[in-house]
């Protein structure tokens, strides 16, 4: 799972773009920032991926290269 998510990353951003969070969703690929005027600019790359209860595992984001888990 760790090698095939950092193989993911590597992806350019157009391919990642296609797994993004939808605007009512915490699953998928999306950034994640912290405004603050106390510190620099907090910014990261997030990939959300839930796998328990099975339920809740959304296939539409797992990229191909993770599906097989």
């Amino acid at each position: 799972m760790k090698a095939a998510v950092a193989a993911f990353y590597e992806l350019p951003l157009e391919e990642k773009s296609k797994y993004a969070m939808a605007a009512d969703d915490i699953q998928g690929y999306g950034q994640v920032y912290v405004v603050s005027e106390h510190q620099k600019l907090d910014w990261c790359d997030i990939m959300v991926l839930m796998t328990l209860p099975p339920e809740y595992k959304k296939m539409k984001y797992w990229p191909v290269a993770i599906s097989g888990f």
